[in-house]
């Protein structure tokens, strides 16, 4: 399967690749699928199995890639909101990146029940900085509080309710996220 004198693949090439033996072909396969937009959504399905591929590299371009294609169905968001606690935190990031990039209010919606059961299972630190980066169940909240905060105005309001919570670790850096909310 070779590209075109670009180095572009079409559509049919890069489900192929995303279907393959090779991983850094399905890789490059979920990266081309992402690089082509929402005229690619026609794959998300394909997207979602490779979203639980054993390659990390391969999830997160899968994940980074269904947000690029505008993939917004339930499915998707549910399968991107469990990816943002993947093993490997570059998927999760990938993960926020996409569900924050949607900029829906459903995916607003999927982004605050991940904060809320991540906090809600979590023991507080005294510092939940250093609890996300320990990697424990605060990686997802945190995640997904970015993701909030990247989404503009569509995450304000979903970022104002994890302030009511009432813990003053979380509220410092809710309004950091609402801040850069603010500016997008």
């Amino acid at each position: 399967m070779k590209p075109s004198r670009s180095g572009e693949v079409s559509l049919q090439q890069a489900r192929a690749l995303l279907s393959g033996a090779d991983a850094a072909k399905r890789m490059r396969g979920a990266w081309a699928l992402g690089r082509m937009g929402p005229t690619a959504k026609v794959a998300a399905d394909e997207l979602l199995r490779a979203l639980r591929d054993d390659r990390y590299y391969v999830r997160g371009n899968a994940a980074w890639a269904l947000g690029q294609i505008q993939a917004d169905a339930p499915a998707v968001l549910t399968a991107l909101a469990g990816a943002l606690d993947d093993e490997v935190v570059l998927v999760g990031q990938c993960a926020a990146e996409a569900l924050g990039g949607l900029g829906t209010s459903a995916a607003a919606t999927v982004l605050e029940g991940v904060w809320k059961e991540a906090v809600d299972s979590t023991p507080r630190s005294a510092d939940a900085d250093a609890a996300a980066a320990e990697g424990g169940k605060c990686q997802p909240a945190t995640l997904a509080l970015d993701a909030l905060g990247r989404m503009g105005p569509a995450g304000v309001d979903s970022l104002a309710r994890a302030m009511a919570c009432g813990d003053k670790d979380i509220a410092v850096p809710v309004v950091r996220r609402i801040r850069s909310a603010g500016q997008t």
